[in-house]
């Protein structure tokens, strides 16, 4: 008889099953809450509701009034009046009437005069519903110049002021937002104040119809028909929050160190020391190193 050493074959044969489980395993969690988030399907946007908004009279430039009076409302309509305005010597109106609702809005407002612009109206008063608007005027004269009861859309009409430049009356001003609702505004008007700049006088103003683009809450009542300003950028998502990046693995957790509850050959506490030959993040668990085994075999011969 001859004495030799083997290596069992059994053990070899174990080890290999264990590390492809234990490598199965970490490729299912990692792909799992992936698969899971894919399947869920997107919801479609929810259309913004329609909305009017109107307001009687502004002014911008070197003297600012604000909108007044102003209502704005997607439901019910909302009425709001005021008797005369006449704080400053650029204009003046009286009987402003505005009225908004879901689906239209309408303002009206009389006996307005700007001086600037030589400009004088009975009334005037500009309408919107579902996304079409119109003005109208009674007996409105611009620089001595009687103008007609409908005006065209965007009609304009200069007026030269001697010793200060040329003013601009448009009349019935049509324009699209940028969030595709539209506004009409009855008469602007550009009055040239030499060093001071240009003052922006507005009256009969509406704005209607359904926001096709993305447009945040109702329309500021103190600016109905101004189009929104840019979109604050947003911040970046903190790390392990939805959309964020995600949070480095912890000791312990699916696909941190073997050392952990759940890997292979630990102490079994989170953070323990880890057992040579255990599974590490992103590694498959290594063979342990044979061990020879003495015993006998049979020579024939």
């Amino acid at each position: 008889m001859r004495s030799t050493k083997f290596l069992p074959a059994v053990a070899l044969l174990a080890t290999a099953t264990a590390t492809a489980t234990a490598v199965t395993g970490l490729a299912a969690l990692a792909s799992g809450p992936a698969t899971a988030a894919a399947a869920v399907p997107s919801r479609p946007p929810v259309p913004a509701q329609p909305e009017g908004a109107a307001y009687g009279v502004a002014a911008t430039g070197p003297v600012r009034l604000p909108a007044t009076p102003a209502v704005v409302s997607r439901g019910a309509e909302v009425r709001k009046s005021l008797a005369h305005e006449n704080r400053t010597k650029l204009f003046s109106a009286t009987a402003m009437d505005t009225r908004a609702a879901s689906r239209h809005a309408r303002s009206t407002v009389k006996d307005l005069k700007v001086p600037g612009a030589a400009l004088s109206a009975d009334a005037v008063s500009a309408r919107c519903r579902g996304g079409r608007g119109s003005a109208r005027l009674a007996n409105t004269v611009i620089d001595g110049k009687k103008m007609g009861v409908r005006p065209r859309a965007n009609s304009v009409v200069p007026v030269k002021i001697p010793g200060v430049g040329t003013a601009q009356v448009t009349l019935n001003k049509q324009q699209r937002l940028r969030d595709g609702r539209l506004a009409v505004t009855a008469v602007e008007a550009k009055v040239p104040m030499g060093r001071r700049g240009t003052e922006t006088i507005r009256t009969g103003a509406v704005t209607c119809g359904r926001a096709t683009h993305k447009h945040g809450g109702p329309t500021s009542p103190n600016s109905p028909g101004a189009p929104a300003g840019p979109g604050t950028p947003a911040k970046p998502a903190a790390p392990g929050a939805p959309g964020g990046p995600a949070r480095p693995a912890n000791p312990g957790a699916p696909g941190g160190h073997a050392g952990a509850p759940g890997g292979h050959g630990g102490h079994g506490k989170g953070g323990g020391a880890t057992t040579p030959g255990a599974a590490t993040a992103g590694q498959p668990a290594r063979a342990p190193k044979p061990t020879p085994v003495d015993g006998d075999l049979p020579v024939t011969g």
